[in-house]
């Protein structure tokens, strides 16, 4: 597994670049996915990827057939995954997912920043979630992205 390798999976193309950007400007090597069908094939074909950032409703494969999937493969199965998703259902979908953390959308891009550095970095300011205590973030109302300044939310 790749300490700087990170899977995004999402049908919202907008998500994906952006996510790309800010992971990349952080240091990441970045693999992106369209559905769960596309990170599979990623997964089965590339270095593992220290976590995976998965949205839920997606066409082709969702995130929860994806999970599915990830868990049955020996070799998948310990690839920590960070729920992405604006599904509503998020924090029960995350558990029942068996998922290391979950982010609802709109995502802050610093609390992104961070909870990816906990799987992915050592070192990490703050500790990953523990099963039963998901990393739930809050949204943020700020809009536009200064480099130099607060990030706004995904």
């Amino acid at each position: 597994m790749s300490t700087s390798n990170v899977l995004v999976v999402d049908d919202d193309p907008d998500i994906l670049e952006t996510t790309r950007f800010v992971l990349e400007s952080a240091g990441y090597q970045v693999s992106t996915a369209a559905n769960g069908n596309e990170a599979l094939s990623r997964l089965h074909c590339e270095a593992a990827p220290c976590v995976i950032l998965l949205d839920l409703m997606m066409p082709v494969m969702d995130g929860w057939a994806f999970r599915a999937e990830q868990v049955r493969d020996p070799g998948l199965a310990g690839i920590p995954v960070i729920i992405v998703t604006g599904a509503g259902r998020g924090a029960r979908s995350a558990e029942s997912l068996g998922a290391a953390c979950l982010l609802e959308k709109p995502v802050d891009l610093s609390t992104l920043l961070s909870k990816v550095g906990c799987y992915c970095k050592t070192g990490a300011d703050e500790p990953c979630a523990s099963p039963g205590n998901l990393c739930a973030s809050q949204a943020s109302t700020s809009s536009g992205w200064n480099p130099n300044g607060p990030m706004p939310p995904l």
